[in-house]
Order: structure tokens, then C-alpha cells, then sequence
């Protein structure tokens, strides 16, 4: 199994709610370290790369919240039962996180000229190769990739 996993993110949801809510999924117990963005300077130096969110598993810090999921599906049974099933998941988080960057730009760019064209054609556009994807295993029926939760968040 492992030891006590601490995860260490600001007090909003962020880059540490993908891990919050897999560990909640799961069952799996954890500490959920949130710390005042006051504190960030002091807590900053401690931590790979300087980053949060942070997942201590016993000693062991691991930072990038990519790595962090991958690592908790890869202990836990969760990221595919061989080398075409993990490349699938892994194939999907990336359109995710691409998909979230077309969002982010939307959000922290001119929101007010980019809302219409991110709703009606981005998004749109970008759902739509989820969808093929989907068909493509199962013809979409139950979870990413057979019939139980597997780690595919980005």
C-alpha cells in the first residue's frame, strides 16, 4: 500500500483539486495541507521545483500534479493493466490539459471577447475528439477505459 500521503496546495481548488477529489473517489485517507497564501514564501523552498500542489507519500515529495496522479494510479490499480492501456490514459490527460490551456487563455486573457468563441466553437470543437476517443473503446460506454475509474485528469 503506502505510507500517509500529506498533499500541500492553496486553500482553493486549483491544480490540487484533481488529486483531492481522486483521493476522496478512492478512499484513500490523506492529510489536506492548505496553507495561507501569506506562508507561500516560506513553504516555496521546501518543495521540488518550488511548485505546489505537493504529494508527500511517506518521505518521498512529488510535485507536478501530473506526476502526482500518475504516481497514486500506478499504486493504487488505477492507470491501465498494460503499456496500450497507460499510453491511452496518457493520450487523454494531454487532450485534457491542452483543452485547459485553451480555457486558461480564455479565462486570463479578454474574457468578454473570448467567451462566445470558446462556447460555441472551441469548445465544441475540442469535445468532439473526447467524444471519438470515447467510441473508440467500449463505444463509449462506461468509464475512459473499461469499467472502473481509471487516472485520466488533467
Amino acid at each position: 500500500m503506502t505510507g500517509q500521503y500529506k498533499l500541500t496546495y492553496f486553500p482553493l481548488r486549483g491544480l490540487g483539486e484533481q488529486t483531492r477529489l481522486l483521493l476522496n473517489d478512492q478512499g484513500i485517507p490523506f492529510e489536506d495541507f492548505q496553507f495561507d497564501r501569506n506562508d507561500w514564501p516560506k513553504i516555496k523552498p521546501t518543495m521540488h521545483f518550488g511548485q505546489v500542489p505537493c504529494l508527500n507519500d511517506g518521505d518521498t515529495q512529488i510535485v507536478q500534479s501530473g506526476a502526482i496522479m500518475r504516481h497514486i494510479a500506478r499504486k493504487h490499480d488505477l492507470y491501465g493493466e498494460n503499456d496500450c492501456e497507460r499510453t491511452y490514459l496518457d493520450m487523454f490527460y494531454d487532450g485534457l490539459k491542452d483543452l485547459r490551456m485553451k480555457y486558461a487563455q480564455m479565462i486570463y486573457g479578454d474574457y468578454e471577447t473570448m467567451k462566445d468563441g470558446f462556447v460555441k466553437n472551441t469548445l465544441p470543437e475540442e469535445l468532439a475528439k473526447f467524444e471519438k476517443l470515447l467510441k473508440s473503446k467500449k463505444d463509449g460506454k462506461g468509464f475512459i477505459l473499461g469499467d472502473k475509474v481509471r487516472v485520466s485528469l488533467a
